[in-house]
């Protein structure tokens, strides 16, 4: 297997140019080649940054370029299916950004046809990466803690919704749900031994534009314990909090997961509080690296396929219990809009 892949981006958006294409082209075993977008014009301004980047006019460009092995998708929600369809039928791995569908029936289609091409499909979850987060995880596993009764993760930022499809409610889901307590949800998951079973949401839209401005959501898990989530496009400045409770201790994150300042892992264990100090990373790159070295070096990488059908199935019931304002149980909702 070679040892370094060309990667082609669909939808150059503030994401991808923010954060994705610095990234990836700092990896030294991947390659950007190129991208494509709503228009070869738009994608073009998109790269100007970036003048080596060729631009597709359309996505069977990209995917019929043989030095394009790999395919990022960060294009609006409804599109993820469709687009990544195409892209596992042409036989290139695939890596993510969430939602991966916006139905259960969508997301097992694309997990299905990735088994059966023998492709990669890899989800954008980074804060799973943080150096912070896997120490607490490897505590919550190793049974530090104890049993876990509560868990709560927020994620919030300041941030103005622009005039795109980000405010097509019908057609994308609620927007701060889908990009911030999607996140929230995906670690109150991952950190819990216990699978979720039921959450009750409340959230708070514009008045003026009926986007959805912040979500916060109550889980139970199967397994026994609470959580809550919070996501938030209202806050003054990005910030996360990850706290986990157990029956023989606690732990707390405390800062900014994106990389930008240091966090802080407040840990209170046997009657002891003791702090650690993690020095400022970029989650991203580390995810992106794992993801690269699982297609050069043949690896598991994980979140995968079906880790984001699970972020699927509690996310309709979240979306299920807006709507609605009742308590709704994982599996009973199947599609998110």
């Amino acid at each position: 297997m070679s040892n370094r892949f060309g990667w082609g981006l669909v939808g150059p958006g503030m994401r991808a140019r923010d954060v994705m294409i610095p990234t990836l082209n700092e990896l030294p075993r991947a390659k950007l080649v190129g991208a494509c977008g709503s228009s070869p014009e738009r994608t073009a301004e998109a790269l100007a940054g970036w003048p080596e980047l060729k631009v597709f006019a359309k996505l069977d460009d990209l995917l019929a370029d043989p030095k394009v092995q790999v395919v990022y998708i960060a294009s609006p929600h409804f599109l993820h299916v469709p687009q990544a369809v195409s892209v596992i039928e042409s036989g290139k791995h695939i890596f993510m950004e969430s939602p991966l569908a916006l139905s259960v029936d969508g997301a097992h289609k694309l997990i299905e046809k990735a088994r059966l091409k023998g492709v990669k499909l890899g989800l954008a979850f980074q804060f799973r990466f943080h150096s912070a987060v896997r120490d607490l995880r490897d505590k919550i596993m190793a049974g530090d803690l104890g049993e876990i009764n509560h868990i709560k993760v927020s994620y919030s930022e300041n941030f103005t919704w622009p005039a795109n499809w980000w405010s097509d409610t019908i057609r994308s889901g609620p927007a701060a749900v889908l990009r911030y307590t999607v996140h929230a949800l995906d670690l109150a998951a991952w950190l819990h031994p216990g699978a979720v079973a039921e959450v009750m949401a409340m959230g708070d839209d514009d008045p003026a534009t009926g986007i959805n401005n912040q979500a916060s959501v109550l889980l139970r898990y199967a397994s026994g314990g609470l959580g809550v989530t919070a996501g938030s496009a209202l806050a003054g400045r990005q910030n996360h909090c990850v706290r986990v409770e157990g029956s023989r201790g606690s732990v707390t994150l405390e800062g900014n997961l994106g990389g930008t300042e240091p966090i802080a892992m407040r840990e209170f264990h046997e009657g002891r509080t003791s702090v650690k100090e993690y020095k400022p990373e970029n989650p991203v790159a580390r995810m992106l690296k794992d993801f690269n070295k699982s297609l050069t070096d043949g690896t598991e990488f994980s979140p995968e396929g079906k880790d984001g059908k699970k972020i699927v199935e509690i996310t309709c019931a979240v979306i299920e219990s807006l709507k609605n304002k009742r308590a709704v149980k994982v599996g009973e909702v199947l599609r998110l809009t």
